[in-house]
């Protein structure tokens, strides 16, 4: 039990670590969806990761900031924002240049075991006017801030 805890200590002081040295790009991007949902994504500055938060739906992952890994697959326009949630590895949204609408993002039920791979795949759209107004400091400010 105490090399369990001692390396979830770790774990979380070097996810802490890296969102602190992680330099951000200066814009991000932002997506809308149906109704009041919003996306927004703020890269770090080599692209490699980024901090993903999914607002205005009635879920538990509401507000919530998560960092995720960018992985370019299947083609060279096509980016998957992956992070782990509830210890399970998570596909949060992905886009893709070349196809309209060019995004998903994927919600799972509230309270859903996150090895069910019941994912609801919701279309969401570019927001030029919204992606220049996002401040991606803020996003890693909210981050560091949120519990873990």
């Amino acid at each position: 039990m105490k090399s369990f805890l001692f390396a979830a200590s770790l774990a979380l002081a070097s996810t802490a670590s890296l969102a602190q040295s992680m330099e951000m790009a200066q814009y991000g991007e932002v997506y809308t969806g149906p109704k009041t949902m919003t996306v927004e994504v703020a890269p770090s500055k080599d692209g490699s990761k980024a901090l993903v938060r999914i607002v205005g739906v009635n879920h538990e992952w509401n507000k919530q900031v998560f960092l995720a890994d960018v992985k370019k697959v299947y083609n060279p326009y096509r980016l998957e924002y992956q992070t782990t949630i509830k210890g399970a590895p998570h596909t949060l949204l992905w886009t893709e240049a070349e196809r309209s609408p060019a995004t998903a993002v994927f919600l799972q039920p509230n309270g859903a075991n996150p090895l069910a791979n019941a994912y609801q795949a919701i279309p969401i759209s570019f927001d030029k006017k919204s992606s220049l107004e996002l401040q991606t400091r803020h996003m890693l400010t909210d981050w560091e801030k949120q519990p873990k």
